[in-house]
């Protein structure tokens, strides 16, 4: 391992030399799954149990070898959160434990979808980035210098948009549409928006309202 930080700074390569042993895990990636609940409702999933975000390719740099897959959209971990995020918030408001069902499956209606299509644009940059040459690739590179150019200029003139001119471009972080829809969400507003248009009436009417003052807070 420590070969492969050789040419890193030096301070790095001194942190490293206080490790004695490392460990290999596995890094996966699947396809989404068509549910993260089990029949029970006494087993959920979240994170990389059920949406793992990277791919085992190996990022090739001049003279250097990262280590590792690598990955393609960088949401991994985020997704994590988010999950736990909105699990947490739905589970703050049950008041019985026959309850729990309808918030489960609240919490996978909730997240399933937006991870599955995370999943999906982590796997576009996958091709993307590894196209062999020729037009395609040489469209991708054309498309990445235009965002980089866009970019520049909004932040040389201070704007705070770059306009809807990079919808689709190679480069999906420079489509605006995409970056609000990723990295505009909050998870907890998520839940909240749920539970205002209709969660709570669908977990409280079969219970006639019961404890509803405390299934609200």
């Amino acid at each position: 391992m420590r070969a492969d930080f050789a040419d890193f700074d030096p301070r790095l390569r001194k942190i490293l030399g206080f490790v004695q042993s490392t460990l290999k895990w596995r890094l996966m990636d699947r396809k989404p799954l068509k549910t993260w609940i089990h029949p029970s409702f006494r087993v959920i999933l979240l994170g990389d149990a059920c949406h793992p975000m990277l791919n085992p390719r190996m990022l090739l740099l001049p003279n250097f070898r990262l280590p590792g897959p690598q990955p393609y959209r960088a949401q991994g971990a985020a997704m994590a959160i988010e999950d736990a995020a909105v699990l947490g918030n739905l589970l703050s408001r049950i008041t019985h434990p026959s309850q729990l069902p309808a918030f489960l499956q609240a919490y996978e209606d909730l997240r399933l979808p937006r991870t599955a299509e995370t999943q999906n644009q982590s796997r576009m940059n996958q091709t993307i980035f590894h196209l062999h040459d020729g037009p395609e690739q040489e469209q991708r590179d054309a498309d990445m210098r235009k965002a980089a150019a866009v970019e520049l200029e909004r932040i040389r003139e201070g704007k705070s948009k770059a306009g809807d001119g990079l919808a689709g471009s190679a480069n999906q972080w420079a489509d605006e549409e995409k970056s609000r829809v990723q990295f505009g969400y909050d998870a907890d507003e998520a839940a909240e928006v749920w539970w205002r248009e209709g969660g709570e009436h669908k977990i409280l009417a079969p219970h006639g309202g019961v404890n509803g003052g405390l299934a609200a807070t």
